[in-house]
């Protein structure tokens, strides 16, 4: 069994003396795609990304055949740089161990792991660059990735149809029948390139909606209407986004419901509270850049960088959980 990932780069560019210049993303950093696939895999530092047991470190993943083997590569487009991570196993991974094994990745990249690639300087024209692989902030693998072919796993196709308005974005169209509003040749919304919508799982774009950048819609999530996801936004778990809903940046929105003209940006995390049933709805024209969590309903709203909102019901569960750990 195979489980890729695909994993967005940015870049920095530096003078001689190693004053920043300006950051790179997209078209800007693929531009010096040669200089980075050139220089990049030869060197002895890069060796540290292909060591499995040290990015994985439990031998329950080493000794019973659940990662043979690690790869990781660097692949660029005209539009695009980013990194293909490819996990090898002798038996095939349940969808809990899927999920465990992303979870995993992510502790990495919260450690630090795609920083290290920065102390590889690659020297190009304009100066020195130095690139940093960004966290995917996925549990979601593409399997045994092959062709298109209506016989594969791939739920979608991105067509030759382009987005009126924006030539960069193309229409998907579906493979089978997804959840229980979408039917086998279906068309949907416009995507930039794959990586945008998640192969697995019910995820959906439907038409007019987009994601574009380095954004992406995982698991159970929909963009409805005139929605849109960039950046490198993660729109994840049974996550609703309609009307002219924008969620960008950084952002993460989970099991959330999002309407009308909300825009949710910068570092903000809009998600179910852990083991809450309860969702966050906003709507109106609420502007969101802080945490929202649980049943927490927003309409008109501004939360700001580093302000959070969290139900009453999911304070008391937090603080006994807090209470619990603590007496422990």
């Amino acid at each position: 069994m195979k489980l890729t990932v695909y994993i967005p780069f940015s870049g920095k560019l530096e003078d001689r003396l190693g004053n920043p210049v300006r950051e790179l993303y997209g078209e800007d950093l693929a531009v010096f795609q040669n200089a980075v696939l050139e220089r990049l895999p030869s060197d002895p530092a890069f060796v540290f990304s292909k060591d499995f047991k040290e990015f994985i470190n439990d031998p329950e993943y080493h000794e019973n055949g659940k990662v043979k083997k690690m790869e990781v590569c660097i692949k660029g487009s005209e539009d695009s740089l980013y990194g293909e991570m490819s996990f090898y196993s002798d038996i095939a991974l349940t969808r809990g161990e899927q999920e465990e094994l992303g979870r995993r990745m992510d502790e990495q990249f919260l450690k630090g792991w795609g920083e290290r690639f920065r102390g590889i300087p690659i020297t190009v024209e304009e100066g020195i660059l130095r690139i940093q692989a960004e966290n995917p902030y996925t549990s979601q693998f593409l399997m045994d990735v092959q062709d298109y072919s209506e016989d594969s796993h791939l739920k979608y196709k991105v067509t030759e149809h382009l987005h009126p308005k924006f030539p960069k974005l193309r229409q998907i169209q579906a493979f089978r029948d997804i959840g229980s509003s979408v039917r086998k040749g279906d068309l949907g919304g416009y995507v930039e390139r794959e990586w945008n919508l998640d192969q697995q799982g019910d995820s959906w774009i439907h038409p007019e909606a987009v994601c574009r950048e380095f954004a992406r819609v995982q698991m159970d999530a929909q963009l409805f209407g005139n929605s849109a996801a960039e950046g490198q936004a993660m729109v994840s778990g049974r996550a609703q986004i309609c009307g002219n809903g924008i969620i960008q940046g950084n952002a993460y929105v989970s099991d959330a419901r999002i309407e009308d003209d909300v825009l949710i940006t910068g570092d903000a995390i809009v998600q179910k509270a852990p083991g809450g049933a309860g969702i966050p709805l906003i709507c109106g024209k609420s502007r969101i850049q802080g945490t929202v969590v649980g049943k927490v309903r927003l309409k008109d709203e501004i939360v700001a960088a580093g302000e959070n909102r969290m139900c009453l019901e999911e304070k008391r569960a937090d603080k006994d959980r807090k209470k619990g750990e603590t007496e422990r």
